[in-house]
């Protein structure tokens, strides 16, 4: 993720190598990497201000439509290559690009800014699962949840690691977890640290860890041995 002035603190290798990857960027990241000359590599080429006020945002691919979001948004002019992923829609003007694709590089016509709170906009955040869906290896792991949470997951060769922190005011009675596969073990590392065994459900391939997280809790787990579904 290249969020905001976050181009800044790259060298233009560093950038390069980047882009190189699977990558999603904002617009007010892309309009300095476009200051830096890396239109092609992004596939825009110009960062516009948009005065007109949003009513959605539509997937090309299904016609989804989604709520507008609260945040700012930007026209993108795509270089004749980029792929146009969503459209941005008004009430009376045609609809202008809401994220475009070139190769593995995602340019968000919004703001992606690290501290917004994705899971508080259902739409946005569907959205934004929807997009990084579309890249190489996908997501790896979702937490299906609607309160103020925060998930973090990290892929190793012996096994997964995931941690969730409930910033929310009431407790989160049961977590729901979606895997790159099935798991054989989940652990849940204890206060000694050691791991103890939590046990899980599965549900149309959703997994249920039966583990309350009370008001500013983390949790965190150990998930073994996956198996691709």
């Amino acid at each position: 993720l290249l969020s905001g002035n976050d181009p800044d603190g790259f060298s233009d290798a560093e950038l390069d190598r980047m882009l190189s990857e699977a990558a999603l960027i904002d617009s007010a990241a892309a309009a300095k990497l476009i200051e830096r000359g890396f239109s092609e590599k992004i596939g825009v080429k110009e960062i516009r201000k948009l005065t007109l006020p949003v009513s959605g945002e539509e997937i090309v691919e299904n016609n989804l439509f989604l709520r507008a979001s609260v945040k700012n948004d930007s026209i993108l002019i795509p270089t004749d290559n980029a792929r146009i992923l969503t459209r941005l829609l008004f009430r009376n003007s045609e609809p202008v690009p809401g994220a475009v694709r070139l190769q593995n590089v995602i340019v968000t016509a919004w703001r992606v800014d690290w501290d917004c709170r994705i899971d508080l906009q259902p739409n946005r955040k569907k959205l934004l699962t929807w997009l990084l869906s579309t890249l190489p290896g996908g997501v790896p792991a979702r937490f299906e949840s609607n309160s103020d949470a925060t998930f973090r997951y990290g892929r190793g060769e012996e096994y997964d690691l995931a941690a969730v922190v409930n910033y929310g005011y009431d407790p989160l009675e049961k977590l729901l977890f979606e895997f790159p596969g099935k798991p054989e073990v989940i652990q849940q590392l204890m206060p000694d640290g050691s791991w103890k065994d939590t046990g899980f459900s599965e549900k149309d391939g959703i997994f249920q860890i039966p583990v309350r997280l009370e008001c500013a809790e983390l949790a965190v787990f150990r998930i073994i041995n996956l198996n691709s579904k």
